[in-house]
């Protein structure tokens, strides 16, 4: 039976509060303490991962039979005696090995059950829902004068989140782990246990002091969870989400023209372009964006996730002592994660530029990239300081000194309202936007209650068609015409029909009549068919001064339409109501009278 001591950095949430009060009660009155901003910040700061960044733990209760075989090199027994090591090192030294389980293989029975009991503790202790897995990555064998210097892990394997490093049984001294992550500190001392583990995210920073005496025996395994699963949830109090949901409503409220049209909020840990979705998440973030998940719910604002990069250019000062030093490493370690080339400080910045370079929704999937945002839109507009980015150099070039562009890259949470969402989307370079929308169809089509906010169809359809999406246009017609209001068949009527020239009006009118011509038959009853057609196709006498009257074409298909409702494509009964709306239809005609006897 696996038995563990834990360490780790403290990372708790408040304590229990009975609290009964709904996250969906009425909108506060109260103006912001702060600023919308500042007290969004806060509020989201409030919430606390049960996880932490790293933790290290002993091990009780080995397999009894646990051996590893390396090629080459006879089962080594436990503990680590100088014979086996010096062994190992002969072979180490030949090719690095240690690179999946081909080389390494453990011949414990029990190991695979032991190994998943240890999976466990670390979900447990990273506060990580779902599970574990850990494969097999390398063999280290650090002896004395051994280390390695700060540095990040790269992602090796599909869904991969962290390390774990398990210590065999070897006695030494030294080597100690040091783990730094956002402002705290973790040490991982090794010696002080027959046998322990550790496990860290893959952007902490961690370096390995050096080995005082003895070796150091490790084996690293990538920890990864199955990016097919549903995605982990973080269980939150309704007084942690309350704050949160009456800053965001009181923001909302404020209409189109608010202050800060987008709120941006930076994640704690790093993300690539690759790996950014919501089951991707680590620890705080995937508690804070569970919380703004739930605190949104049912209000009229989408949630994306965005990986944002700040650009900085100027002139950088040569440095003599710019130049990476050499250090000792471990037996079968070599460093992977550094391209050893060093690293500029720009003196004197003159250009510098913020945007999004993709933004992806809950499900990872990509919906627009390459848009400019503004500073004042991020919570923390100092996120940026003190990272040490991406670095292309040039050095001296006749009489212009050396010179460098900085890329930096934080992964964060957009909020954008829905009364903006065409606006926002209408800023990328290009067309994914309604890529999110086509997956949605199919669920909203059997489940239209799933859609709390109808506003979203209208806002999705106008972002659409300016991007000449008609096939999307067209789907959505047919499947959620039901959706949309008066308003936005207004709008599409002067989207149609412009000042340009009545040819490319009917070039827009023909991409969407395979759409229209469907959904204006299926849409209710002969009084909401009126309605529509009334604001779609209006009569000259309703046009708006100054408005361009209608093409003939699309008079004459509103005809048609009109004699469809009534014919075989109607209804079977026509209320009194109905009978009203039948009379004002009959005004589309030249011979009104005549349409009503012939219908």
């Amino acid at each position: 039976m696996t038995s563990v001591r834990t360490k780790g950095a403290s990372n708790s949430g408040p304590g229990d509060h009975d609290d009964n009060q709904s996250v969906a009660s009425d909108l506060s009155t109260a103006a912001f303490k702060n600023s919308f901003k500042q007290d969004l910040l806060k509020a989201i700061e409030n919430i606390r991962s049960s996880g932490t960044f790293a933790f290290n733990a002993e091990l009780k209760g080995l397999p009894y039979d646990l051996g590893i075989s390396v090629d080459g090199v006879e089962v080594i027994s436990l503990p680590l005696g100088e014979s086996n090591a010096r062994h190992i090192i002969s072979k180490a030294r030949q090719a690095p090995y240690g690179k999946g389980s081909d080389t390494i293989v453990d011949t414990a029975s029990g190991w695979p059950n032991y190994l998943k009991k240890i999976c466990n503790v670390v979900a447990q202790q990273m506060g990580i829902s779902t599970t574990v897995h850990a494969d097999i990555y390398k063999m280290l064998l650090y002896e004395k004068g051994a280390m390695f210097k700060a540095h990040t892990d790269t992602e090796k394997i599909p869904g991969m989140f962290g390390t774990l490093v398990v210590s065999l049984p070897s006695t030494h001294t030294g080597g100690e782990v040091v783990l730094k992550h956002c402002g705290e500190k973790v040490i991982y001392e090794s010696s002080k246990s027959e046998a322990s583990c550790a496990g860290w995210y893959s952007d902490v920073t961690h370096e390995v002091r050096p080995v005082t005496s003895g070796y150091r025996w490790v084996l690293t395994y990538n920890l990864a969870i199955d990016q097919s699963l549903p995605a982990p949830s973080a269980g939150l109090q309704r007084s942690e989400l309350r704050p949160l949901r009456h800053c965001i409503r009181r923001w909302l409220a404020e209409g189109p023209e608010r202050q800060s049209p987008y709120a941006y909020h930076v994640l704690d840990h790093e993300y690539t372009e690759a790996n950014t979705s919501y089951t991707a998440l680590k620890g705080t973030d995937l508690a804070r964006a569970g919380a703004l998940r739930q605190a949104c719910n049912g209000l009229p604002v989408t949630l994306f996730l965005a990986l944002i990069e700040k650009e900085e250019m100027g002139d950088v000062e040569f440095d003599r002592c710019d130049l990476q030093y050499d250090y000792r490493g471990a037996i079968g370690e070599y460093d992977d994660d550094e391209d050893g080339a060093s690293y500029h400080h720009i003196s004197d910045v003159y250009e510098t530029h913020h945007r999004l370079k993709t933004i992806r929704d809950l499900e990872g999937m990509v919906v627009a990239s390459e848009m400019g945002i503004e500073v004042d839109d991020m919570l923390d507009p100092d996120a940026f300081e003190d990272m040490v980015g991406e670095e292309e150099y040039e050095g001296y070039m006749g009489n212009s000194g050396p010179s460098a562009t900085h890329w930096y890259r934080l992964g964060a949470v957009a909020l954008v309202p829905h009364d903006l969402i065409v606006d926002f989307l209408d800023q990328s370079r290009t067309s994914y936007e309604s890529n999110m929308f086509e997956e949605a169809i199919p669920k909203l089509r059997h489940d239209p209650y799933l859609l709390t906010d109808k506003s979203v169809v209208s806002n999705v359809l106008k972002a659409a068609l300016r991007h000449q999406r008609y096939g999307l246009v067209e789907e959505t017609l047919a499947n959620l015409h039901s959706t949309l209001s008066l308003e936005w068949y207004s709008w599409l009527s002067q989207w149609m029909i412009k000042g340009d020239h009545e040819d490319k009006t009917m070039q827009r009118f023909n991409k969407l009549k395979k759409g229209l011509t469907p959904a204006m038959l299926s849409s209710g009853g002969l009084t909401s068919k009126f309605k529509i057609m009334t604001h779609l196709v209006p009569l000259p006498r309703d046009l708006p001064p100054g408005a361009l009257p209608t093409p003939g074409p699309i008079m004459e298909w509103a005809r048609q339409m009109l004699r469809k409702f009534l014919g075989g494509d109607g209804p079977r009964q026509v209320t009194q109501d109905d009978g009203s709306s039948i009379v004002d239809k009959a005004l589309y005609f030249d011979d009104p009278i005549r349409f009503l006897t012939e219908n």
